[in-house]
């Protein structure tokens, strides 16, 4: 009896379903018939041998939670162990909480309110402590004291959890469908076939159009991976013309082209152009960078040959300093 999400019952219910919760009581076994060994559970072994006979009878009930709670009840009546009926309760507990989830997941009448207000009573029932019981009851007459207006908050929640919900699953990256892995794998045959990365570029960015979400998102992201290459290619040769400026102006630019949003892209080229305005003053900043990094590097390295360290030693980082890679020129940090 999984459930997925977040129950707008238990959320609407929190405070009335948490003395409940409270109770020292051990979860059952399981659903199904199992073996534990004993002292596992916390349940004697004649309670686990009285749980598992009652479990075959329940077996098949997982989906008629009335019929399962019918059962169960039946079996109360029966001479059991006190730890027995402690693990029924249990169930029991779980059941009706799932179905009053149930009926608050699809309520839309005033009815559907008052059948889990019958559900939550049957639940508080089987709070033991009195006293808690009887909190627990004036909770319920508080909390359904108006059907209507409860009502209104239930489809208040339930739109604003569907919005949340949505919202996430238009995030969430789309699974590729077995189509799409093969679909994927001839692109790969093919592009390894070709010689530069301009044609490979050209090849894919011809294949977005009529591509499914998660070929597409594939593209994307080999796109940009065949791009990176070429950026990281400069570097790693070092910047140090106006025209290593200007080819990572092309690189950026190649970017925005074949992998952003059409909608994006024209405010991505004018910030492009903002950046890369000035590409001589764009590459004393990045030498001078180099050069302080340099310099940083020669003190450290000197303050250790000073004063050496134990084996092992590492100085503690500080979290508010602004970390400076020696292979990340400053131009790829601004876009």
């Amino acid at each position: 009896m999984s459930r997925t999400g977040t129950s707008i019952a238990l959320a609407a219910l929190f405070a009335l379903t948490a003395t409940a919760q409270q109770q020292p009581m051990q979860p059952p076994p399981s659903i199904t018939p199992t073996e534990e060994p004993e002292g596992s559970t916390g349940f004697s072994r004649e309670a686990l041998q009285e749980w598992q006979l009652i479990e075959k009878e329940i077996a098949d009930l997982e989906d008629k939670p009335e019929q399962l709670l019918s059962v169960l009840e039946a079996q109360e009546k029966k001479e059991l162990r006190p730890e027995t009926r402690q693990i029924i309760a249990v169930v029991k507990t779980q059941v009706l909480t799932g179905m009053i989830d149930d009926v608050f997941r699809s309520a839309e009448t005033e009815a559907d309110i008052l059948k889990a207000k019958e559900l939550v009573l049957r639940l508080v029932k089987l709070i033991p402590d009195e006293a808690d019981r009887n909190a627990a009851l004036n909770e319920v007459d508080i909390r359904f004291a108006d059907p209507a207006a409860l009502l209104q908050q239930v489809l208040q929640a339930r739109t604003e959890q569907n919005a949340g919900d949505e919202q996430l699953s238009r995030l969430e990256p789309p699974e590729p469908t077995e189509d799409d892995l093969v679909t994927i794998g001839k692109l790969v045959t093919e592009i390894e076939s070709m010689s530069n990365t301009e044609q490979k570029l050209k090849h894919l960015h011809a294949c977005v159009k009529n591509a499914t979400p998660a070929v597409r998102d594939w593209l994307h992201a080999q796109m940009t991976e065949l791009l990176i290459g070429e950026l990281n290619s400069i570097q790693e040769n070092g910047v140090n013309t106006v025209e290593d400026i200007l080819k990572i102006k092309e690189i950026f630019g190649k970017i925005i082209h074949y992998c952003s949003p059409e909608n994006e892209k024209k405010q991505k080229l004018k910030r492009l152009e903002e950046e890369f305005a000035d590409p001589e003053a764009l590459l004393r900043r990045i030498k001078e960078q180099e050069q302080f990094m340099d310099e940083t590097e020669e003190e450290d390295d000197e303050n250790e040959d000073e004063n050496p360290q134990a084996p092992g030693y590492e100085p503690a980082e500080d979290e508010d300093a602004e970390e400076v890679t020696d292979d990340e020129p400053a131009a790829v940090a601004l876009i």
